[in-house]
C-alpha cells in the first residue's frame, strides 16, 4: 500500500502540550486519517473549536490544522472550580498524494474537524493487471 499521508511533529493524542503558548497550551489534536481511491479524509478532535477559530492550510505538500478553543462561560453562575483549560491546537501532515486543491473541503461539527482532500486522477490507486509471460 502506498503511503499518501504522514504525520509530522508530536505523536497523535499527546497528553502534553506540543509547545508553550503565551497563555494557553498548544496540543496536537487526536487525528484519524482515512483513504479511499479518490480522496483522503482527515478527522481531528478539537473540542470547543468552531468554524471561526479553525484554520486549514495546504502549502508545499504540508497540511496544517490550527484551532483556538473557546471556553464556555455560564451566565448567571459564579465559577466555583476550574478544571477545564481551553487550549490551542496545531497539527501538520506531509501529503504525499497529488491533491486537487480546488476541491478541498473542511467542516467542523461539535468539535470534530473533517477535511476532505480529493486526489487527482493521476495518483488515485489502481490495480495493475499481471499477465502470464
Amino acid at each position: 500500500m502506498t503511503k499518501s499521508f504522514e504525520p509530522t511533529g508530536q505523536p497523535t493524542g499527546s497528553a502534553e502540550p506540543v509547545e508553550p503558548s503565551h497563555d494557553r497550551p498548544v496540543f496536537a489534536p487526536p487525528t484519524d486519517i482515512y483513504e479511499t481511491e479518490d480522496a483522503i479524509m482527515v478527522v481531528a478532535d478539537m473540542p470547543d473549536v468552531d468554524e471561526r477559530s479553525v484554520v486549514v492550510n495546504l502549502e508545499n505538500d504540508v497540511l496544517s490544522i490550527t484551532g483556538h478553543a473557546v471556553g464556555h462561560a455560564q451566565t448567571g453562575y459564579r465559577l466555583a472550580t476550574v478544571e477545564y483549560t481551553p487550549a490551542n491546537y496545531r497539527r501538520t501532515f506531509n501529503v504525499v498524494a497529488e491533491i486537487e486543491e480546488d476541491g478541498i473541503t473542511a467542516t467542523i461539527k461539535q468539535g470534530v474537524l473533517t477535511v476532505r482532500l480529493p486526489k487527482t486522477g493521476e495518483t488515485a490507486p489502481r490495480r495493475i493487471a499481471v499477465q502470464a509471460g
